[in-house]
């Protein structure tokens, strides 16, 4: 495998960094493979093959426009992802991408992963909340991934309560706070989610 570009990407990249911060690269090569992820401790490394990556830059990826927005490129041969970058084509709508981060988000909500913030259900969470924050933002003409300006422009208490819970490891997740977050950004709740748990959260409140 011929790797052809790496970058930095997100709160390492933007300078606004905070001790609980990913260190988030962008690994590119020459192939067919899918994307991967690989951990290890803080550091995440995404690898992309090329094409793939670039049919993601056409149609408007909300992840190719992260990278376009505070990427910073640490090596690139041949200017392969600067090129791949140049080609982003923003949407109008990132509906679809909402769409499915609530339907990942109503599954959590209704999910025994719920009684606990495990590691996936962490993950999950934060997936959910972000995209739905990162597409409106992209949106708005004026898309931006750091999470203490999306805060303060979302202006979202619940947000902002399910956005700092990915630091309290072993928390329950605030169940009223994602069911508020979800519905006020991405509608009412599907029909087929489990309506007892909604109403019983409104009747503590």
């Amino acid at each position: 495998m011929t790797y052809t570009s790496l970058a930095l990407f997100g709160s390492y990249a933007r300078g606004d960094e905070t001790d609980d911060s990913d260190i988030d690269i962008l690994s590119v090569s020459e192939g067919s493979d899918g994307p991967g992820l690989l951990e290890i401790g803080k550091i995440r490394i995404s690898s992309y093959a090329r094409g793939h990556l670039q049919s993601l830059a056409k149609t408007g990826s909300l992840f190719v426009l992260h990278l376009k927005t505070d990427g910073v490129v640490v090596f690139d041969r041949n200017d392969t992802l600067r090129s791949i970058l140049s080609d982003f084509t923003p949407r109008a709508s990132y509906s679809t991408e909402r769409s499915e981060a609530a339907i990942l988000g109503w599954l959590l909500f209704c999910s025994e992963a719920r009684d606990s913030l495990t590691p996936l259900a962490q993950k999950t969470m934060m997936f959910s909340i972000r995209t739905i924050a990162y597409s409106l933002m992209a949106e708005s003409g004026r898309p931006d991934f750091s999470k203490n300006r999306v805060l303060q422009r979302m202006s979202d208490n619940n947000l902002d309560t399910l956005w700092n819970n990915k630091y309290s490891s072993g928390n329950r997740i605030d169940l009223d706070a994602l069911r508020k977050f979800l519905t006020k950004h991405t509608g009412p709740p599907p029909a087929w989610i489990d309506h007892s748990l909604i109403d019983a959260l409104r009747s503590k409140t």
